[in-house]
């Protein structure tokens, strides 16, 4: 069976605080990310939490991106799932991480869908 799908997730610390609770730059983050991996975004999710924080949802024909931040520890949780041919999600992770400027990163890649 073919892999129908692929799940990239993306931890990044040592990122700047005040990016981390720049609700427009994230947004504008997820759009980025996006147009780099060939996906169709349908809708966007955004919620600013109090004091500090944010999460940014885009859901995707292909399936959804998300960005959870936590400026306190200068910490951002990034996931992209993405199904089809055409997605580039590793396009789009990379986009992500290029625009926060994190120091430290791990990203991990699973394909799933595929029964072996």
């Amino acid at each position: 069976m073919k892999t129908e799908s692929k799940h990239v997730t993306l931890v990044m610390w040592e990122v700047s605080p005040r990016l981390c609770n720049d609700l427009k730059f994230c947004v504008d983050a997820v759009t980025k990310a996006v147009l780099a991996s060939n996906v169709t975004m349908l809708d966007i999710v955004k919620h600013k939490f109090n004091p500090q924080g944010l999460t940014v949802l885009a859901l995707l024909s292909e399936s959804h991106i998300s960005i959870h931040t936590y400026p306190e520890h200068g910490y951002i949780a990034v996931d992209m799932f993405t199904c089809g041919d055409r997605a580039d999600p590793l396009a789009g992770i990379n986009k992500i991480r290029e625009l926060f400027e994190p120091k430290t990163v791990i990203r991990n890649i699973k394909l799933r869908g595929r029964k072996d």
